[in-house]
This record gives C-alpha cells, sequence and structure tokens, in this order.
C-alpha cells in the first residue's frame, strides 16, 4: 500500500498528532495509536482490503 507524500512527511517530522478530540495515528509506542499496529488489527479484522478505506477517507478530507 502506498500512502501520500504528505502522510511519510508527517510520520517523518512529526510522528503523531493530536488536535482537540482529534487523534491521528502514527509512529509511536502506543499501540493504540500507532499506525503499524492499527493498521495490522485492521486488516487481521476486516481482510486485506483496508486499501480502500484509506482512499475514501483521503477523498472526503480534501
Amino acid at each position: 500500500m502506498c500512502f501520500a507524500a504528505e502522510y511519510h512527511e508527517y510520520l517523518e517530522r512529526i510522528g503523531l498528532a493530536s488536535v482537540e478530540e482529534h487523534e491521528l495515528t502514527g509512529l509511536t509506542k502506543d499501540i493504540r495509536l500507532d499506525v503499524v499496529a492499527v493498521t495490522k488489527e485492521y486488516r487481521a479484522l476486516y481482510g486485506p482490503d483496508t486499501v480502500s478505506w484509506y482512499r475514501s477517507y483521503e477523498a472526503e478530507i480534501r
């Protein structure tokens, strides 16, 4: 799966973000917010086609 270049930059520069009640997954030791752990969990629960979820979300934020 290929994430947007902006998301890669966010991970490299910031790692994790939280604004008011909105939390974004990133690179952290907190499993609840770690992008790798969350992705693996969702794929185990819902199957490998979680790629389309990212694309749907991306379309909503533009």
